[in-house]
């Protein structure tokens, strides 16, 4: 779940991570998130497999991959729009549809060397299921 607040985006506390970052300011275009980032997703309602790792790769243009090696999928992310230093981008699971939500709305903040990434289930099967997580940049 992604809430707006005081002209930032914080995400709503998932166990121990909580992540905000405000969209005003510079704003932030493709080429400066392009790169390899990875962390740990949290998913939302809690399951027993709720973590994995995440892998994001953004190209210049500001289109890109996901990945979700531990679950076996991942397809390409196609940017809807940006505002700020916040990118949204529509998700299609090309691979491994059996084992994860096919679609859903990506939305990233970059604050500073972190990537703040939140995904919903709008537009999907399970509108109800939400993810969180904190990346950096490989490399970095």
């Amino acid at each position: 779940m992604i809430r707006y607040v005081l002209g930032g985006i914080c995400a709503v506390a998932v166990g121990s991570l909580y992540a905000c970052a405000t969209v005003a300011g510079v704003a932030v275009r493709p080429a400066a998130m392009a790169g390899t980032w990875v962390g740990e997703g949290v998913q939302t309602p809690v399951e027993p497999d709720s973590r994995w790792p995440l892998r994001v790769v953004l190209n210049p243009a500001g289109d890109g991959a996901i990945a979700y090696p531990t679950l076996g999928c991942g397809g390409p992310l196609t940017r809807l729009r940006s505002i700020g230093n916040t990118v949204v981008y529509r998700e299609v699971i090309t691979y491994g549809a059996d084992t994860c939500v096919v679609g859903g709305t990506v939305t990233m903040v970059r604050d500073g060397g972190r990537l703040f990434w939140y995904w919903t289930g709008d537009g999907t099967d399970e509108p109800e299921i939400s993810a969180t997580a904190v990346l950096r940049r490989v490399g970095d």
